[in-house]
């Protein structure tokens, strides 16, 4: 549609109502995440094993939601191989630096949170991203660990 307005002419389109690109999740999902790495790091005068245990259980959550998206096709195996990747390099030695940090609990708490930790990091290091292996017990081993670490870590 044309407009003329005094000397200038206007040209206006109308929108056009376009199918939302595979990737949409992902401009949720990422800044969304970030916001709850962001929060849980930035609580007044957080102990370092409480931060250590949020990270963790953020991380362990991103995790979970990478596979869940996978699977579910919004995203690419390429791009949850690479997501794992790092998922691997913030997780690692978790379960030998958790104890030594200040404002550490308990030994049992600590042995509990190990539990859960043991099979969501074997999701980390071995994701299943084809259809014929169990993903759902990875992404359930995940969540698990996530709740655990994220209660651990308020």
């Amino acid at each position: 549609m044309i407009q003329i307005t005094g000397l200038s002419v206007v040209q206006t389109t109308t929108p056009q109502h376009h199918k939302p690109s595979r990737y949409t999740h992902l401009v949720v999902l990422l800044p969304l995440c970030a916001l709850l790495l962001i929060t849980t790091g930035c609580q007044f005068k957080q102990s370092a094993f409480a931060l250590m245990a949020g990270n963790t259980g953020s991380s362990f959550a991103a995790a979970a939601m990478t596979l869940d998206y996978a699977h579910k096709g919004s995203v690419t195996a390429t791009y949850a191989r690479s997501a794992f990747q790092s998922y691997q390099s913030q997780l690692q030695n978790v379960d030998q630096q958790l104890s030594a940090r200040a404002g550490a609990p308990d030994n049992r708490t600590i042995q509990e949170l190990l539990k859960l930790y043991q099979p969501a990091m074997q999701a980390i290091n071995h994701p299943c991203l084809e259809a014929a292996c169990h993903w759902q017990a990875q992404i359930t081993a995940l969540n698990q660990a996530s709740q655990a670490f994220l209660k651990a870590g308020e």
